[in-house]
């Protein structure tokens, strides 16, 4: 079983702080360097320990070695998020941070578990535990340490819990959970995790079917039924003038064809460029492809 160091989940400042200081110091983050990451994020060595896992699992960094000295350098995701929203401050990028959380069973197994395996809509804390020990055989004091309280303290530290709807906690260790409310998820954001799984899985089309009720689909990630990942579907379609993918709801086969050129990266960028500029998806897809 892979295990994220330490019991700790992640916080939204702490996303923020680690960003900004791998930008310019690949050692940053290493053990070489750990008396001033301390100091600097004003954490513990386990916490940074976690912290860096946490940020490779999102994909924001990855790891290397120079000189047989640990490195960790931005990613493609973590440049672009580091020049377009270095702050977090938009929505998108922590609904694409959960989109990669999510497939992590190695490290994040936890995570992965809740969000592609866990049926329950309402339930406590003690039936998390319960179904998780199900799901990894292990004793309770891993279960709890290793896997509900990092779980916890992201979806209570990071909006992915109450504002997007994954985690909602109503009272003390009661929570349920809720498709995303419209205003929280982008129609943008939809299209780049929906692309990029179709990339990743060498897909040029795929069944309605299969883009909500796969594990590690778009719709099972993002919590949503087919009939509002549909209608985000043909938002998307229209935004985008079908240069992105197209519908078919033909003979009730409801499949999707995929733009085969589409590079997801430039989903992301356009979704930046869209509120910045305050220009259509179109036109800020098209200016994002030529940068």
């Amino acid at each position: 079983m892979g295990l994220i160091s330490g019991t700790f989940g992640i916080e939204e400042l702490w996303l923020r702080k680690a960003l900004r200081y791998a930008r310019s110091d690949p050692v940053f983050l290493s053990n070489k360097n750990r008396e001033n990451a301390r100091q600097e994020l004003g954490m513990g060595n386990k916490q940074i320990d976690a912290l860096v896992d946490w940020l490779v699992s999102s994909n924001l960094i990855e790891r290397s070695k120079k000189d047989k000295i640990q490195c960790f350098y931005l990613t493609e995701l973590g440049k672009l998020t580091d020049k377009y929203d270095a702050d977090f401050s938009e929505d998108g990028i922590f609904w694409v941070i959960h989109y990669y959380l999510s497939q992590d069973k190695n490290k994040l197994w936890f995570y992965y578990w809740y969000v592609n395996e866990f049926e329950k809509q309402t339930f406590s804390r003690s039936d998390i535990e319960i179904v998780l020990s199900n799901f990894k055989a292990s004793t309770k004091k891993v279960i709890n340490n290793l896997g509900v309280l990092p779980l916890l303290q992201t979806m209570r530290k990071t909006r992915l819990g109450k504002s997007f709807g994954i985690m909602v906690e109503d009272d003390t260790n009661q929570f349920r959970r809720i498709e995303p409310p419209e205003d929280k998820l982008d129609p943008i954001v939809v299209a780049y995790i929906t692309v990029d799984w179709a990339k990743r899985n060498e897909r040029n089309s795929s069944n309605l079917a299969e883009l909500t009720g796969l594990k590690e689909s778009p719709g099972k990630i993002l919590h949503l039924s087919t009939r509002r990942y549909c209608e985000y579907l043909d938002k998307i379609q229209a935004m985008f003038n079908k240069e992105i993918l197209w519908v078919s709801y033909t003979a009730g086969l409801n499949s999707v064809t995929f733009e085969k050129d589409t590079n997801p990266l430039d989903l992301l960028k356009a979704y930046y460029i869209k509120k910045r500029d305050e220009i259509s998806a179109l036109d800020a897809y098209h200016k994002a492809k030529r940068r």
